[in-house]
């Protein structure tokens, strides 16, 4: 079962109208790790399991244990290349999944510049992923769903998005946390309708 959880606006640069596949999820191409990396139970893999993938052949999975023995959050992300995406009549969306809900505390999505700074972010600490996929259509300066529009985290507003990146946090220490991603993309929506007097 795959539950929508918002509609919202987003676009490529000249490509208003189509919707744009920026990783299908079936390989790990141009995928980082970009947090937990040091921690030897981090994993970031192709899943092959048909229960987490919405189209093609697999979907990215991303995974840790929360290290035991300290009361820091652990995190576990990775990031990947985009070509340069200008706001406008199009959705960032994308299908996520965690087969360990309960212990997956945190989920964030960001838009990075060329020197990893904040463009546009998305975030919720109240478990927002579960076992079943959902759809999640993201736009800058609106919450979408579960996911609030981080506004104190952004850094570069004006700068343009070159990196994507998705990250998982956990306090259950001890405990795996993961997350899958499918199929992110660009999907186009309404324009907003003009009056004659604009």
């Amino acid at each position: 079962m795959v539950v929508a959880v918002g509609i919202l606006a987003f676009a490529a640069s000249g490509a208003e109208g189509q919707e744009i596949v920026l990783h299908n999820g079936d390989t790990l191409d141009g995928l980082k790790m970009t947090w937990d990396g040091q921690n030897p139970k981090a994993r970031l893999e192709t899943n092959t399991d048909k229960q987490f993938i919405s189209e093609g052949s697999g979907s990215i999975f991303a995974g840790s244990v929360a290290p035991e023995g300290t009361d820091h959050t652990s995190y576990v992300a990775f990031r990947f290349p985009v070509d340069p995406l200008d706001m406008k009549n199009h959705a960032l969306a994308f299908e996520v999944w965690s087969s360990e809900p309960e212990n997956t505390l945190a989920f964030h999505v960001r838009g990075l510049n060329a020197q990893g700074k904040i463009v546009a972010g998305w975030g919720s600490w109240f478990r927002p992923l579960v076992f079943n996929a959902q759809t999640m259509m993201l736009v800058p300066g609106t919450a979408s769903g579960k996911l609030r529009w981080e506004e104190p985290n952004i850094e570069a507003p004006e700068s343009d998005i070159v990196f994507l990146e998705f990250i998982v946090g956990s306090r259950s220490w001890g405990q795996a946390y993961n997350m899958y991603v499918d199929n992110i993309r660009l999907e186009p929506t309404k324009a907003p309708t003009k009056t004659p007097s604009e």
